[in-house]
């Protein structure tokens, strides 16, 4: 149950962080680039720092393991960003774009977890999060001169995968509701293999 506890914690938050990112680059792209670069920074170092302190307290459990590198570079990464705010709005493509990646890639993970641990189909989250990795993967290649279209795709693709989380999020809450005795079971099996 624990595992299950940790991807509701990470889906709420990326969902809202997405969410509130996307919005802001939408709603202000350029004339606000650089408010918006620190407070995104501070958002991701957040998160990070989130992810550390849960890995410290529930290092063991196997969907957790990956957590660390997770939060070392949200870490990583917010502090850049925080610290070079102009630079970002500059290369703000480029930065983001790795953001998006991580992001998309948390997706792609809890959606085959999802498939794995609940035996459903799961096919178009996993569709959906490849989108975003591949959509991050282009956005690095827009030029620096093009950074109030980058903004806007980078608040498009925040804004769906924040949706993506949103809906993952109900079907686990939905499926958790429904069957807590099953769950309860492939966690004990999970268990006794460790």
């Amino acid at each position: 149950m624990k595992i299950l506890k940790k991807i509701k914690i990470d889906m709420w938050i990326n969902a809202i962080m997405t969410l509130i990112i996307g919005i802001l680059f939408i709603a202000r792209p350029q004339g606000a680039m650089e408010v918006t670069a620190i407070v995104a920074g501070a958002v991701i170092f957040a998160n990070g720092l989130i992810d550390l302190i849960y890995y410290m307290n529930i290092w063991s459990e196997l969907y957790i393991r990956g957590v660390l590198f997770e939060g070392i570079l949200k870490c990583i990464l917010g502090i850049f960003i925080i610290t070079h705010s102009g630079i970002t709005s500059i290369l703000f493509s480029y930065i983001f774009s790795i953001y998006i990646i991580i992001s998309g890639i948390i997706c792609l993970e809890t959606a085959v977890y999802m498939q794995k641990a609940f035996g459903f189909n799961a096919g178009i989250y996993v569709v959906l999060s490849c989108v975003v990795v591949i959509a991050g993967i282009i956005m690095m290649f827009f030029s620096p001169d093009t950074v109030k279209s980058a903004a806007l795709m980078a608040g498009v693709i925040f804004v769906i995968s924040g949706v993506i989380d949103s809906i993952m999020l109900y079907r686990i809450h939905k499926i958790s509701k429904n069957f807590v005795g099953e769950i309860k079971d492939i966690v004990d099996e999970i268990d006794d293999i460790r």
